[in-house]
């Protein structure tokens, strides 16, 4: 799996609600190894891989108790204190979300089962530090760009995003619209140089930060 890591003001994970996308042209729809030798791409989907290094430290000390996540008996001794009470703190807010919807955890994945807004040739899996996004077509990449754009749109006109944010992350009042459209950006310009290979996108809650990733 190769990754690269961009970050940005944007913290939050997007999409829960659906916006009539423009039609594009019905070449781009077609999956993106049509061309060539399609791999087992499920070996990747699903699993905490490919996060940046630094939510990938910490993951090591999140377990599944109860059907809620907690931390490890062993993480003080190798966690900072900010580390400590960061991983804290973010444990606390999605374990509230999981109460409060009724959601579950797969403790194999440690993503988390919750319902989920389909769009073509694209799907998302949420973890305790974001989401992540899986793309196996061209045209749910521009699909999915062009809902940033929108409701980059909106918090340009109205400076809320009320009604489009995932209740699971944060909303921070330094979110700028023109860092969502920026994203939106950098996911087109990340799949015109990978345009055969599937891509993901990660939305991470813990760095502040978005990164893509081909499987």
């Amino acid at each position: 799996m190769n990754k690269v890591k961009i970050t940005t003001a944007l913290t939050v994970a997007l999409i829960t609600t659906g916006f009539a996308s423009p039609t594009l042209a019905s070449a781009s729809a077609v999956d993106k190894y049509s061309s060539g030798v399609q791999t087992n791409v499920h070996q990747t989907e699903n699993f905490n891989q490919g996060i940046d290094s630094s939510t990938q430290y910490l993951d090591q000390f999140v377990i599944i108790s109860n059907g809620r996540y907690a931390i490890s008996e062993n993480a003080k001794l190798n966690l900072s204190q900010n580390q400590f009470a960061e991983l804290t703190n973010q444990l606390s807010m999605v374990n509230q979300q999981l109460a409060e919807n009724g959601w579950g955890i797969d403790e194999k994945t440690k993503s988390i089962f919750k319902p989920q807004v389909r769009i073509s040739g694209m799907k998302s899996t949420e973890f305790w530090w974001g989401t992540r996004y899986y793309f196996y077509t061209n045209q749910a990449v521009h699909d999915f760009s062009w809902k940033l754009k929108s409701i980059a749109t909106v918090m340009g006109i109205t400076g809320v995003v009320t009604g489009f944010v995932d209740p699971l992350l944060p909303i921070f009042s330094t979110v700028r619209a023109g860092a969502i459209s920026w994203d939106a950006d950098q996911l087109e310009h990340y799949n015109n140089n990978h345009i055969h290979s599937h891509i993901f996108m990660d939305l991470n809650a813990t760095t502040a930060g978005v990164s893509f990733g081909t499987f």
